[in-house]
């Protein structure tokens, strides 16, 4: 089990862990320069790293949870690229 912490610049902090082959938990705070307020809940399928994403913005201070697939979404399949494919984004493989 491996968990990354990240502190990602003044006033943010960033933390992944895997849950297993594919799945990850990922959460973190940031301390913007804008003020705002607002909250989503959100579950993405069919897409890069689809899953369950919760996010929070209370005056300068921003906040996520997500539980999500490490894994990117071939669109022309229908379906997450293999482990030994390449993906393609926009015509170019990913290098």
């Amino acid at each position: 089990m491996k968990i990354t912490k990240d502190i990602v610049g003044y006033g943010s902090w960033y933390l992944t862990q895997a849950l297993g082959r594919f799945k990850s938990l990922e959460a973190g705070y940031q301390i913007t320069q804008r003020e705002s307020l607002g909250a989503s809940v959100r579950f993405v399928t069919k897409q890069d790293h689809a899953g369950l994403r919760c996010s929070i913005s209370i005056g300068r201070l921003f906040a996520e949870f997500n539980i999500c697939d490490r894994r990117h979404w071939n669109h022309e399949a229908d379906r997450f690229y293999f482990e030994d494919e390449e993906p393609v984004f926009e015509g170019y493989p990913l290098a």
